[in-house]
């Protein structure tokens, strides 16, 4: 069966110079070596080879060039063509090439310390290709090409599936007691490099941080864990201090649209401080998009001292409540929970954000009223036996 990936649905920024140049080299390489059309003695070229029995600096350079066969050639350049370019747009041209060259000699280095075979080809260096691939573009979808006798056809799949699956056949070909020429712990050394260089560049936000890369991914379900985690926390409903009395106002319902500023007063009259509440929403959405959350959460409350009708997409609003509620201010975290439910009452999940609030004013804010046509609402959807059980339990321990 023949499997090979044929692009992704990524767009390009720019053209992908360097990407292009790589593949021309290889072919170009391949031609000298494996052909009579230039003349040239393959054999001359055997030193370029990487020999961990007789290394020299520059073979961890050339032994990329360098391709046993055709379907090596192939197999690899398949690869490089449909994952470099997207990397090479995230890195830019000089950070992509040195990071290239850079996965090969390591995968070189990987490979010394398995075998002492000279090995030839590209495949490190495309494996910590697509390693940062991984980690940059997790959530991309690549359309794969497959030929099973007669039976020729076209699926997608996720870009973190496919590499996983490469990575993890990799792993299994290089224990087996009796595999094949191909060079295994030179690609798993690249992917190791690949992905480790990749999320190192985003911790030092070498690189801009993107909500889908495998940070904000890992992030977003860390936060969720949390939240969930929170909901489902058994034991006493009245855990921790009330912070408000028990006659506190509910928060202010919203009245504007979600996402969109107040920028008109009554009878069409323009908001006078509509460039200030735009300028704060930039700012709220720029730190999200930083992952600076509790700089967001408090960004967000200043937008709310401006505009209190204001209300952020719904991933972000969430982000923003959970946040709130993790930093202990109760009071706020209530007011953005309350304002996503009036706001996205189509939500699928929205009995779990009611559960939240419905917790939040029995535990913390002292306003059983609330709480309970909360929780009454949330049971009324809740499938899950733990937060069914917990939303009873807390409805159980209001006064009357």
């Amino acid at each position: 069966m023949l499997i090979l990936p044929i692009r992704t649905d990524r767009r390009l920024i720019r053209f992908a110079w360097v990407n292009t140049g790589l593949l021309l080299a290889n072919f170009l390489m391949f031609a000298l070596t494996h052909t009579d059309v230039f003349a040239v003695d393959p054999g001359r070229f055997d030193h370029w080879r990487f020999d961990p029995r007789n290394p020299s600096l520059y073979q961890l350079i050339t032994y990329q060039f360098l391709h046993g066969g055709i379907w090596h050639l192939f197999g690899n350049m398949v690869f490089l063509h449909v994952f470099g370019p997207n990397v090479e747009d995230r890195m830019g041209k000089v950070g992509y090439l040195a990071f290239y060259l850079a996965g090969g000699v390591i995968a070189a280095l990987g490979h010394a310390m398995a075998s002492q075979m000279p090995v030839v080809g590209a495949s490190g260096s495309i494996a910590a290709v697509t390693g940062a691939y991984l980690v940059l573009m997790p959530r991309t979808r690549v359309l794969i090409f497959y030929w099973l006798l007669f039976i020729i056809g076209f699926f997608e799949i996720s870009a973190i599936l496919l590499i996983l699956f490469q990575v993890v056949q990799n792993v299994l070909f290089s224990v087996l007691p009796a595999h094949d020429a191909v060079a295994y712990e030179a690609h798993l050394a690249g992917y190791a490099f690949g992905f480790a260089v990749a999320m190192g560049m985003l911790r030092l936000r070498v690189l801009p941080r993107e909500r889908d890369d495998l940070l904000s991914v890992l992030e977003h379900r860390r936060r969720r864990q949390q939240f969930k985690r929170a909901v489902e926390r058994h034991g006493s409903p009245w855990e921790g201090s009330p912070t408000v009395s028990a006659g506190a106002d509910p928060p202010a319902a919203v009245a504007a649209p979600p996402g969109g500023a107040a920028g008109t007063g009554g009878a069409g009259v323009p908001d006078p401080n509509r460039e200030a509440v735009m300028q704060q929403r930039t700012k709220v959405f720029s730190l999200l998009g930083e992952h600076k959350m509790q700089d967001a959460a408090a960004a967000y409350l200043e937008l709310l001292d401006l505009d209190d009708r204001q209300v952020l997409s719904q991933q972000a609003q969430l982000d923003i409540a959970s946040q709130l509620m993790a930093d202990g201010n109760h009071e706020a975290a209530a007011r953005a929970f309350e304002r996503f439910l009036e706001t996205y009452p189509a939500y699928a999940q929205r009995e779990q954000i009611e559960l939240m609030a419905g917790l939040i004013y029995a535990r913390y804010l002292s306003r059983p009223d609330r709480a309970r046509e909360l929780l009454e609402r949330s049971m009324k959807r809740l499938r899950d036996n733990d937060s069914i059980q917990l939303a009873r339990q807390t409805l159980d321990g209001l006064p009357a």
